[in-house]
């Protein structure tokens, strides 16, 4: 599945809807939502049927009068379980037909004012869940200052506020690639502006059910924002259950083994990380299993069968030196 956001910044222009569309269907994109694309409601609908006939379109234009945000669903992978529209996000429950997922998803663009975003933190709060859920879009304001290259700093206030909202829903950026500032003002060096206003953020109920997902943010094309897609793996496949083995303590191997692992160079929230070094060192230690411990059922079968075997004669000699020591051995 693929999910997609992008900062479109005006879809009035033609060349735009092509842009859009070749998007959507070079990608094969399950749900993309587009944003600031400052169209009429009068106009918002001629484009959508002449460009988009074949998606379901969700817009907000009934809490704002650009509709600054419209969301597209594939109705042959996607199928809308419940929504929740406002000027600043629309959210919904979302049913995926092939990996059988139902998720929620809200798609967020943040007004520039910092006052009006106040309401923006205050309805993801609102719909906060434990269930798996990701938000992504453009929030208008960086989390740390490192993500803004400007001779003016960002407001401390701002990335407060932001940060509590994010810390009260459990909400934290999922692993990316691509560009790190997804925003540039594109005006010449001595006033250029580079930010990191676009994100994907995922709660602990997505980290465990789809541990396997990760962004990519390309670059800005006709906008001034950078695309996002976000690649979702369907981890819920049935698979051998792991198991800590006593045994691998003993070996020579294995703390060398485990710190090696534990190392892993990956990128992404704390929580991320952790799940990755967790992933790392089960995967180090299967292969450390796999060199030196293979069969180990089969080895504790026949050994256990050597004990019997001993114990048998034992019983038709029950003094005999050598297999009682034989005896003490195999226990």
């Amino acid at each position: 599945m693929k999910i997609a956001s992008w900062n479109i910044r005006c879809f009035n222009c033609p060349v735009k809807h092509s842009e859009v569309k070749d998007f959507l269907g070079t990608n094969r994109l399950d749900i993309l939502a587009l944003l600031e694309t400052r169209v009429k409601h009068n106009k918002a609908s001629r484009i959508i049927q002449a460009k988009f006939k074949d998606w379901i379109t969700v817009c907000n234009y009934s809490k704002h009068y650009n509709g600054r945000i419209w969301v597209f669903f594939n109705p042959k992978t996607t199928t809308i379980l419940h929504k929740v529209v406002e000027a600043q996000f629309i959210h919904f429950k979302v049913h995926h037909f092939e990996s059988n997922l139902v998720f929620f998803i809200s798609m967020v663009y943040g007004s520039n004012s910092a006052t009006v975003r106040e309401q923006l933190w205050d309805g993801l709060q609102s719909i906060s869940t434990d269930d798996p859920w990701i938000v992504l879009g453009d929030f208008n304001v960086v989390r740390v200052p490192s993500e803004k290259i400007s001779n003016n700093p960002p407001i401390l206030s701002d990335m407060t506020s932001f940060n509590h909202c994010l810390s009260s829903c459990h909400l934290e950026d999922i692993a990316s690639t691509g560009c790190d500032l997804t925003w540039t003002n594109k005006q010449e060096p001595s006033s250029r502006v580079l930010s990191k206003l676009d994100r994907v953020l995922v709660n602990p109920g997505w980290i465990s059910s789809l541990p396997n997902s990760f962004a990519h943010f390309s670059e800005s094309g006709l906008s001034d924002h950078s695309p996002v897609i976000v690649y979702v793996s369907d981890d819920r496949k049935i698979k051998r259950r792991f198991s800590f083995l006593n045994g691998w303590i003993n070996h020579p191997d294995y703390i060398r083994t485990v710190a090696e692992a534990w190392k892993t160079g990956k990128k992404g929230s704390p929580i991320f990380c952790f799940f990755e070094k967790l992933k790392s060192v089960k995967h180090a230690l299967s292969l450390l299993h796999n060199s030196d411990f293979t069969s180990i059922s089969a080895r504790v079968k026949e050994a256990k069968k050597s004990l019997t075997d001993c114990q048998a004669n034992l019983a038709n000699d029950p003094f005999s030196a050598d297999l009682i020591h034989e005896e003490k051995v195999k226990l």
